[in-house]
């Protein structure tokens, strides 16, 4: 069953296509791209550490605009590197930022599925 879609409009003009809500199976990858930066102590009275924080933050992000965006300026290829190479001269440096945010708002277990 495909399931619904919403089309937002990038700062820049161009349009992107996400889906509607998120499944609960794709909310727990994600969360789990985040929870591999945990490390829990292996003896009392060490401190849960997490590691490459940079790195797992961006491949979150990755992964959720993977999961969520369908298509980026009517092309379904390579968006998550098409965003990464937004260019301020045609202001498109400041889509990936926006997409982030809504594809963000999916991954809530307020979201429901109409």
């Amino acid at each position: 069953m495909e399931r619904e879609t919403k089309t937002v409009k990038c700062p820049s003009g161009k349009e992107a296509v996400l889906k509607a809500y998120l499944t609960a199976g794709e909310r727990r990858q994600l969360r789990n791209t985040f929870a591999e930066a945990i490390r829990l102590p292996m003896t009392r009275g060490e401190d849960v550490r997490v590691e490459n924080l940079g790195e797992a933050m961006n491949h979150g992000e990755d992964v959720l605009i993977r999961m969520a965006v369908t298509s980026y300026d009517g092309n379904a290829d390579q968006i998550v590197e098409r965003l990464l190479d937004g260019n301020p001269k045609d202001g498109t440096d400041g889509d990936y930022e926006f997409i982030v945010e809504e594809a963000g708002k999916l991954n809530s277990v307020f979201t429901q599925a109409k």
